[in-house]
This record gives C-alpha cells, sequence and structure tokens, in this order.
C-alpha cells in the first residue's frame, strides 16, 4: 500500500507533514461532496424509477381496457392481452434493477461517508486538541526559568509526556488517513462492479425472456403486420388513382357541361342536377354574402345550409322563366346572375372552372325546360336528333357575353406562329392561356399549370377573361413558336414530351420538366467559351428578338450583338398595338455596350429590360436570372426599373408578371414608380398604380414620386397618383372602384398612343 502521508515526518512535525495533512484533507471534503451528490441522484433515479413503473401499471390498466373495447377482436384481444402479460414481467425485472442500483451504491458509499470519514474527522479533531497541548508544553518548557529547578523539571516531564501522546495520536492519524485514501479506490470500485451486475441482470433477463418465450409470439406477429402493411398500401395505391381519375375527370368537367344521358328506354331524358357550394348575396347587411350547398335539376334550382341537409330553400322553382349570364363588371371574381320575372340572384363561385361549369349546365337546363314544354307530346322523336356538344354550348355563351372583345382576344393570340395548338402538348384550338410565359393551353395542361403555383405559371381563360391591351400586347409579342425554342431548346430523342393523349402523369412529369426543372433550356455561354469565340464585349440590340441563338457580327468583329437580324413579328400581331412610349424609339448606338466578363443572365435580364426586348427577357429568366436583381454598375436598379425608365409597358407587364418586386429600392433609394415619375412615363406610372405600388416612399433626398411629379409639374401622373391617394382612403366604398377603372383607363390610353 503506498502511503499518502509519510511516518516519518509526522513524527518531525515538519510543515510538509502538516502540508499534506490540509491537501488530504480537502481532496476528502471534495470526495464526501461528490459522493452525496452521487447518493442522491441514486435516490432521484430510484424515485423517478417509481414514477416510471406507476406510469406502466396506468398503460397496463390503459391496454387491458383497450382489450375490453375489442373483445369481439380476437387478434386484437390476444395481441393486447400478450402485451400486457409481458409488461407485467419487464416490470417486474425494472423493479428489481432499481432496488439492486439502489442498494449497491447507496448502501456502499453510505458506509463509507458516515463511517470511515467521519471516524477520520472525530480523528482529526483529536490530533488537532493533542497538537494544541503539545504547542503549549513547548512554550512552558520555553519560558520555565533555570534558576527554578522544580519548574524545569515539571515542565521537561509534562513535554514528555505530551510528546508522546503526540507521537501516538498523530501515528494513528496518519495511518487512519492512509487506509481511508486507499480504502476510497476500493469502495468506488467495489459499488460500480454491483451497479453494473445489476444492470447486467436486468438486461440478460429481458434478452432471455424476449428471445425464449416471446420469440415465436413476435414473428407471429411480425407477419400478420406484414400482411395488414401490404394490403394497406394496395388500398393507399388504389385510392390514389382513383384520386387521380376524379382529378382528371374533374378538370374535364369544370371545363365543359354535364352531357346529358339517356334513359335506360330512349324515351325522356333523365332528371340530371349539379351541386356544388355557391356564395350567394342576400339582402342583410350584416352578412351580405352567404356559403350555401345548390342543387340545380331539371327544371328547379334549391339550396340548403352545410349543417342542416334536412332544410331546402327553393331559389327558382321554374328554370322556364329564368336567363343565366356572366357577370364581368363586379368587383368580385366569378360572379353570375340567375335572372326571373321576380327576383335577380347573384351568385359566386369558387373558380372560374366552376363558373362556367355552373353558367353552361343552367343554360343546357333552361332549354331542355322550354324543349320539354314545347315537344312534349314528341319527346321519343326528339331524343333521336343530335345533341349539342360541350364545346357549342360553351361558345353560345360566350357568344352572348362581350363578344367583340372575346374575338379580339381569340384573334391576335391565334395569329402567333404555333398558338393555334396547345404549347405543351399540341392539343388543337386552346382556350386556356399562361400570361407570364406568353402560351395558349389546353384544359388538362393548363390544370397541370395551375398546380405548379402562380409563382411559376398564371393561368388565363382566353374568352371568359377580361384582357387589358397591355396584356395582348405582351402576348402578341411572344407565342408558343418563340416560348418553345426557349424551353424545347435541347430536347433529344430520349424524352417523353406530351401528346393530347397523355395521361395526368406523362403530362404533369413534361410540363414540370419543362418549365419548374427548365431541364431543355440552353444554358448561357460562360465568358470563358465567348472569350474563345473572338467576342470581347456584347450588346443587347434595340429591335425584335427572338433567341439568343439568333445573333450577328457587328462592323465590329469582337462584339456579340444579342437580338440581332431575328425574324419579324407578324404584322397581324401588332393589333393591339407596339410597345410604345411617349419618346422616340432610341438608334442602336445609344445602347450601351457590356464587357464579355458581365455576361450572366442577370445583367442579360437586365439589359433586355432596357433594350425593351420581351423575348429576350424571357429567355434570361429561364436562365436562371433574378428577377429582382440590382445592377449595381447602374446605382443597384433592377430590370423592372430599367423597363420603367426606357418606357417599355410590354416588358414593364412581362416583367411584373414574373413576380418583379414592384416597392424595390436602388442605392439612391428610388423605387419603379420614382423613376416613372422622374421620366415622364405615365403609361407605366399607371401600371405600377394599378397593381398598388408604394406612393408614399421617399427617396435618400426625403421626396416621394407626387413631390417629383409636382416639381416637374407632370399634370397627368399627378393626378394619377391623387387618383391612387384618393383610393387608398376609400377602400371601403363604392368609389373606389370607379377611381380603380380610372387609373386603368390611363394604361389603356397610354398603350393607343401613337
Amino acid at each position: 500500500m503506498k502511503q499518502v502521508i509519510d511516518f516519518t515526518e509526522s513524527l518531525k512535525d515538519s510543515p510538509s507533514f502538516r502540508n499534506s495533512l490540509e491537501e488530504v484533507h480537502s481532496d476528502l471534503e471534495v470526495l464526501e461532496t461528490k459522493l452525496t451528490q452521487i447518493v442522491k441522484s441514486v435516490d432521484d433515479m430510484f424515485n423517478k424509477g417509481q414514477t416510471y413503473l406507476s406510469a406502466n401499471v396506468k398503460l397496463i390498466l390503459g391496454l387491458e381496457d383497450l382489450s375490453n373495447y375489442f373483445r369481439n377482436d380476437f387478434e386484437i384481444k390476444n395481441v393486447l392481452g400478450k402485451t400486457v402479460e409481458c409488461l407485467r414481467d419487464v416490470m417486474q425485472f425494472h423493479n428489481t434493477l432499481l432496488d439492486q442500483a439502489r442498494r449497491s451504491i447507496r448502501e456502499n458509499l453510505n458506509t463509507f461517508i458516515h463511517k470511515d470519514i467521519k471516524q477520520l474527522k472525530e480523528r482529526r479533531r483529536e490530533f488537532q486538541k493533542v497538537s494544541t497541548d503539545f504547542d503549549s508544553a513547548l512554550y512552558r518548557t520555553s519560558i520555565a526559568p533555570k534558576y527554578k529547578i522544580s519548574d524545569c523539571k515539571e515542565a521537561d516531564e509534562c513535554l514528555a509526556h505530551v510528546k508522546t501522546t503526540f507521537s501516538h495520536v498523530a501515528f494513528d492519524y496518519v495511518c487512519q488517513t492512509n487506509d481511508i485514501m486507499c480504502k476510497r479506490r476500493f469502495e468506488i470500485l467495489d459499488t460500480m462492479r454491483s451497479f453494473l451486475n445489476a444492470q447486467n441482470t436486468y438486461f440478460h433477463q429481458g434478452y432471455e425472456y424476449f428471445t425464449k418465450e416471446c420469440d415465436c409470439f413476435m414473428k407471429t406477429l411480425t407477419e400478420k403486420i406484414n400482411i395488414i402493411n401490404a394490403n394497406m398500401k394496395k388500398e393507399e395505391e388504389k385510392t390514389k388513382s382513383m384520386q387521380k381519375d376524379l382529378i382528371t375527370e374533374d378538370r374535364i368537367l369544370s371545363q365543359f357541361p354535364v352531357q346529358l344521358r339517356k334513359s335506360e328506354n330512349d324515351s325522356i331524358l333523365q332528371e340530371e342536377q349539379i351541386e356544388g357550394y355557391l356564395w350567394r348575396r342576400t339582402t342583410t347587411k350584416i352578412k351580405p354574402w352567404v356559403r350555401r350547398w345548390f342543387v340545380a335539376s331539371e327544371n328547379s334550382v334549391k339550396y340548403c345550409k352545410r349543417e342542416n341537409l334536412d332544410d331546402w330553400t327553393t331559389l327558382e322553382p321554374d328554370l322556364r322563366v329564368c336567363k343565366v349570364r356572366l357577370i364581368s363588371d363586379n368587383e368580385k371574381r366569378f360572379c353570375f346572375e340567375l335572372m326571373s320575372p321576380r327576383k335577380v340572384h347573384l351568385l359566386q363561385a369558387d373558380s372560374e372552372l366552376d363558373c362556367t361549369r355552373w353558367i353552361c349546365v343552367l343554360q343546357k337546363f333552361i332549354s331542355q325546360a322550354l324543349t320539354c314544354q314545347i315537344n312534349r307530346e314528341s319527346q321519343l322523336t326528339s331524343q333521336n336528333s343530335p345533341k349539342s356538344s360541350p364545346q357549342r354550348n360553351l361558345e353560345e355563351f360566350l357568344s352572348t357575353t362581350n363578344t367583340g372583345k372575346h374575338e379580339s382576344n381569340s384573334k391576335v393570340l391565334q395569329l402567333l406562329p404555333g398558338n393555334d395548338k396547345c404549347c405543351d402538348c399540341g392539343a388543337h384550338q386552346p382556350q386556356w392561356a399562361s400570361i407570364n410565359l406568353g402560351i395558349t393551353l389546353c384544359i388538362k395542361c393548363s390544370g397541370v399549370h395551375r398546380s405548379l403555383g402562380v409563382y411559376t405559371s398564371k393561368i388565363r381563360a382566353v374568352h371568359l377573361d377580361v384582357w387589358d391591351k397591355t396584356l395582348l400586347r405582351v402576348m402578341a409579342k411572344l407565342g408558343n413558336s418563340i416560348v418553345n425554342q426557349i424551353y424545347e431548346a435541347e430536347v433529344d430523342e430520349n424524352v417523353i414530351k406530351a401528346v393530347p393523349e397523355s395521361n395526368s402523369i406523362e403530362r404533369e412529369t413534361w410540363i414540370k420538366s419543362k418549365y419548374v426543372s427548365k431541364s431543355y433550356v440552353k444554358k448561357l455561354q460562360n465568358s470563358d467559351e465567348v472569350l474563345r469565340s473572338g467576342k470581347r464585349r456584347w450588346i443587347v440590340k434595340k429591335r425584335k428578338a427572338s433567341r439568343l441563338d439568333d445573333i450577328s457580327t457587328s462592323s465590329e468583329s469582337s462584339l456579340l450583338v444579342i437580338g440581332a437580324d431575328l425574324a419579324p413579328t407578324p404584322p397581324d400581331n401588332d393589333a393591339f398595338g407596339d410597345d410604345n412610349s411617349s419618346e422616340t424609339e432610341l438608334d442602336d448606338q445609344s445602347v450601351e455596350i457590356e464587357d464579355i466578363d458581365a455576361f450572366n443572365p442577370n445583367v442579360l435580364l437586365y439589359r433586355a429590360a432596357e433594350a425593351r426586348q420581351p423575348k429576350v427577357i424571357l429567355e434570361a429568366l429561364a436562365m436562371g436570372a433574378e428577377i429582382n436583381f440590382k445592377y449595381e454598375e447602374r446605382e443597384g436598379k433592377t430590370s423592372l426599373m430599367a423597363a420603367v425608365e426606357v418606357g417599355s409597358q410590354v416588358a414593364t407587364e412581362l416583367l411584373l408578371l414574373n413576380n418583379a418586386n414592384i416597392d424595390l429600392k436602388d442605392s439612391r433609394g428610388r423605387t419603379a414608380l420614382h423613376h416613372a415619375v422622374l421620366n415622364n412615363r405615365k403609361g407605366n406610372a399607371s401600371q405600377l398604380i394599378k397593381r398598388k405600388a408604394n406612393f408614399r416612399s421617399v427617396d435618400e433626398d426625403g421626396k416621394d414620386p407626387l413631390q417629383i411629379a409636382l416639381q416637374n409639374e407632370s399634370a397627368d401622373i399627378v393626378a394619377l397618383l391623387r387618383m391612387a391617394q384618393m383610393r387608398e382612403e376609400m377602400s371601403d366604398d363604392d368609389d373606389s372602384s370607379m377611381l380603380t377603372q380610372a387609373i386603368n383607363e390611363f394604361t389603356e390610353n397610354d398603350a393607343d398612343a401613337p
């Protein structure tokens, strides 16, 4: 046994001996504190373990109660019973573990703390007392006068006695200290061995229990669960397949009216019905619009509340005297009227597809009711006559609502190359359009585009929606052929493209890879590749361009010209005006030439907007340009600000449709509206104000757009900004819609400007 304190030093009572005693004493105090904390932790573990076991008891009671619930399902009841049995056995193992762990640690450590260390402390106090007596005897001896023989003798005898006592006590104290310092290692290691043995016993019992007694049960249970899981997956796949079929069917039916079905005996038409939720405007002021479940049958329309299916209210009992029409001048979307001699009912659908479906089906029911009344006696003959196709019903409906404008929409869109077919699958006569991509789509592809979200594709009906001239001019500058040259530039022969007969999965895969992943867009050459071709600088010409491949070399052989020598836009496409501005078209020399180091999609987007090139703008976005990129070389301006500065309404509209931030500021604190006012761009200003641009934003000089307009004496723009202020102040009034209409007229009038 290695001595912690040297016995020889204890007899000398040297300073090193005293220092060693203090170090040992401090070390034992620290050890005592840590061991006491461990004992408390064990007690806490035991208490928490008892709480855990109590919770297990509650779980067992709950499982027994659940087993009673499944008393008629013997399979589940047997599994629950076996689970309860396992839990009870495991609880017993756990209880044994807690008891052994507590006993092995708590009893051993408490004995060491409260017996061994306590005895050492008592021995220390005894040593300190004897040490004090020894010091006193030494002092007494030192002060005894030598001429008093008796006093000196008495002092010497007392010192000899105390010194002997001090030697024995010091020796015992050192021995006990050395014993405890060695014993502490044994006590701690023995305690840990007992604790680990308890843990080993616990886990070994659990392993033996589950491998021998529960192994067969667990295997059987696993096989049953696998069978159930396989059946669930089959049902899930079946449900998903049904859901896709229903979605596809719903997309088709939402575009066309419900077709008439023949009765089994081919004598009369069955009483078909259309049903769904509609908003209905009431005459009350508290809740003017209510949502009800409507059912339209052959000759009547009725509705009820969602909570009470038994309480029906008849909206119109006789459809023969009714008329239905689309409402386009209402502030709400998807509205239509059902009119009868006694009342006009204003209804609102949840989407434009539902609105179209309701209108077409109601028109069919009205026509059917009138036909049945006139030809009641000749029903057998009339049922053999050809029925109106869904498309014809839709065309008849469209011909009754704002025909001139719809025909203009269709004309300008169909004159564009490739727009007579769907841009994605090639289906004939597309009736939908993606306004931010500039393409026309069939009903099936438009449904997929809607699922991509408005950030990727904004869908609008060619016929049913109202189109302003600026939007039509954007569509006229693009078209299916041009857009497909961009988004299908690198489609190889192995790619499966969508066709009109494609299923929903193939169609969705093709459209997502085309517009979301942009897998077939030609990547922009990097500056190194362009330098190797001998080009040192580049420029976007202010001419009609369609693709970046169509480039030519100017008189300067080192200049890369983007947008030169492109096929001109067909004359018919300018039916709604070119991209006009209040200034004369800038010549080519006024366009700034860029160094080839700045040849990237972001700068290309900025320069394309500056050059009024909507086709190059779209291709730059397809190549990954950031719509809100700030060009630090031009005071941190965005492409939207560049389009506004040159007065291009088409480029401005295209950028706004592709989610350009309308209120973003440049390095001078100016927004796009600031630049429109500074450059006196009335049409662009009205575009921004129509989209509720922040007209109160101030630049670094503390000026808002109205202050700048007043300073520049721009009367029209001042009027626009003041109307925007009035619209904001009376946002809840009916006059607000009048002001909005007036602001829109500014854009329309400026689009017609020569």
